[in-house]
């Protein structure tokens, strides 16, 4: 009975022994946690930058395409225009 008396008399302070080291590690954790917020934060703040760059580069490079196929829609017209002359001018021949 007495062990049983020194166990729970002593109970309070071998739970704060046993825990202080868990306390410890949990704090290492929170901090490690706290690193990693902040550099999957900027991550993704530099994805989105990165993502936002990209677009207007694509956006700029439809832009350019739409402006090459204008200009080959002219040449193609151009180069029909030149075709029918030659013909014109062969047949008179």
């Amino acid at each position: 009975m007495q062990d049983l008396e020194h166990i729970i008399a002593h109970l309070p302070e071998d739970l704060d022994a046993r825990f202080a080291g868990v306390d410890t590690k949990l704090a290492g954790i929170r901090e490690v946690l706290a690193l990693h917020t902040t550099r999957f934060t900027t991550l993704g703040h530099k994805i989105e930058l990165g993502l936002g760059e990209a677009i207007g580069g694509i956006k700029a490079i439809k832009g350019e395409i739409a402006g090459i196929r204008g200009e080959i829609r002219e040449l193609s017209a151009e180069i029909r225009d030149l075709r029918q002359l030659l013909e014109e001018r062969l047949s008179k021949t």
